[in-house]
């Protein structure tokens, strides 16, 4: 993670306009165990999933803003619980063509659980399998940088 050092700037950009993260890190790279405000926990899971958000920034082309933690189920009409990779499916679903090859990848890392997310060297490994398959480009040049999201409280069970 960043620990709130990241700052928003547009590459083609004359000025020199940026701003620092208010929380301590990219709060849409943030995994849950960041955000609690009594015991935050770092490790190198949570690098793990902030890779796989900047991976997903990469590869979908877009800035990958997490949808509200609950939805609606249409069959019983209560709220559910999304997890990570729920939260950002939209822009998962925007990996495609060879980027594709990384969703599965991509989902693993976000897992809710930080025991569950994969060692960063079976990641890289998986992403270095694929060097040359996949090419990075049109990334897109936006002033529209999200504000970061404000923190959200977790209870631990």
């Amino acid at each position: 993670s960043d620990l709130g050092m990241a700052k928003m700037i547009r590459a083609d950009s004359k000025q020199t306009r940026s701003r620092l993260t208010t929380a301590p890190g990219t709060s849409h790279f943030m995994p849950p165990e960041t955000l609690d405000e009594d015991n935050p926990i770092y490790g190198t899971p949570v690098d793990v999933f902030s890779f796989a958000g900047i991976a997903l920034h990469l590869f979908s082309e877009a800035w990958p803003t997490p949808s509200g933690p609950k939805r609606q189920d249409p069959k019983t009409n209560q709220l559910v619980a999304l997890s990570e990779a729920q939260r950002r499916q939209k822009y998962i679903d925007k990996m495609v063509g060879e980027a594709a090859m990384l969703q599965e990848t991509i989902v693993q890392c976000l897992d809710d659980n930080p025991d569950r997310r994969p060692p960063i060297q079976e990641v890289s490994e998986i992403f270095e399998s694929l060097k040359g398959a996949i090419d990075v480009v049109n990334i897109p040049q936006t002033d529209d940088v999200p504000p970061p999201l404000p923190p959200r409280k977790y209870k631990r069970t």
